[in-house]
């Protein structure tokens, strides 16, 4: 099934909230650079939607001392598993209809599951993350961080808050990172999809409504 919850969201929040976004909000981490956003209008966001062209934006990078290990592959997690075995306390118990894989997707990183985390749930991404410090490292992935399907033919996954990842001294950690929808005609990620590390997005309309997300709205 084709995909575009995030961009109806973007289209209808954007008309509410118009809060602008800065370094001071604590969502560069990894010495990300102080990003210079771009005016555009939603819908018409290079590399996003249906729109063509490139990603826009500096380059993701891992912290000093951490590497990815093999491939970005589409998370193959059984996410009804995932619900029972990390909220069982909670009324939700399956994610068989939309309004409950949205609320346990919401809320994916506040069960203490280190290596579930993020906002969203139609992209997916396991990514073996590996730590050659002598020390722990939090890994941050900023919000506006995407991650851009190999093929083109599925979704890019785009990370609307701030999610990170603590991989201990001198091992390595398989994370999973949940993420929305980049574009509108294509479908959700997949196990057999691979993925590649891309840009943290400067459009200024997408860093406008990261705000809202942050603050447990939609």
């Amino acid at each position: 099934m084709k995909k575009h919850y995030l961009f109806v969201l973007f289209a209808v929040a954007l008309t509410v909230f118009q809060t602008s976004c800065s370094k001071s909000d604590d969502d560069y981490e990894n010495d990300t650079p102080e990003l210079i956003l771009v005016d555009d209008e939603p819908g018409k966001i290079a590399g996003l939607g249906d729109v063509g062209g490139e990603l826009e934006g500096p380059m993701f990078k891992l912290p000093s001392g951490i590497s990815s290990v093999g491939e970005i592959k589409g998370s193959d997690l059984d996410l009804n598993k995932v619900v029972s075995n990390r909220i069982g306390q909670s009324k939700t118990r399956s994610l068989n209809d939309q309004a409950a894989r949205a609320n346990f997707f919401a809320l994916a990183g506040t069960f203490g599951a280190d290596s579930i985390k993020g906002s969203g749930y139609l992209v997916s991404v396991a990514i073996t993350l590996r730590n050659d410090n002598n020390a722990d490292v939090q890994v941050a992935f900023p919000a506006g961080t995407i991650l851009k399907s190999r093929s083109g033919k599925l979704q890019n996954g785009i990370l609307v808050k701030k999610t990170t990842f603590l991989i201990p001294k001198n091992s390595q950690k398989r994370v999973h990172l949940f993420m929305y929808c980049g574009n509108y005609s294509r479908h959700a990620s997949s196990p057999s999809e691979i993925y590649d590390w891309s840009v943290i997005t400067t459009s200024r309309s997408l860093h406008n409504l990261f705000p809202v997300f942050r603050n447990g709205t939609p």
